[in-house]
C-alpha cells in the first residue's frame, strides 16, 4: 500500500498524543469536554487555578479513567477509519487484477488468431 492511499495524517489523534506523552485530562466535565490535557503537575496547577481547590487522588483516578475511556472511543473510531481505507484500496486493487486478467486474455487470444 502506498502513502497516499493509506494517509493516516488525515485522522486527527489528539488523544493518542497526549496518552503517549503521559498526559492526563481534567477530570471536571467543563475541562474534559474541551479535552483539557495535562501533565499530572500541571493538572494540579490547573486544579488551583481554574477551579480553585487543590487536586486529590480521586481526581486523577478518575482522569485515568476518563482518559482511557476516551483513548478506546478514539481508538475503535481510528480502526474504523483504518478498515474503510484498506476496504477501499482492496477494491480498487480487485477492480485492477480483474482489468488485468482479462487484459491478458484478449491478448492472447489475438496472438492466436494471428
Amino acid at each position: 500500500m502506498t502513502n497516499s492511499t493509506m494517509d493516516t495524517n488525515s485522522f486527527p489523534r489528539p488523544i493518542h498524543s497526549a496518552f503517549q506523552g503521559k498526559k492526563i485530562i481534567c477530570p471536571e466535565n467543563e475541562c474534559s469536554e474541551k479535552q483539557l490535557f495535562f501533565e499530572k503537575n500541571g493538572l494540579g496547577q490547573h486544579y488551583r487555578v481554574i477551579h480553585k481547590t487543590e487536586v486529590i487522588e480521586d481526581n486523577i483516578k478518575k482522569a485515568n479513567q476518563i482518559m482511557r475511556a476516551f483513548y478506546g472511543k478514539e481508538t475503535l473510531e481510528f480502526i474504523r477509519f483504518l478498515s474503510k481505507k484498506k476496504s477501499k484500496v482492496s477494491h480498487e486493487n480487485l477492480n485492477v487484477s480483474r482489468f488485468n486478467k482479462q487484459h491478458n486474455s484478449y491478448v492472447f487470444a489475438f496472438k492466436i488468431c494471428i
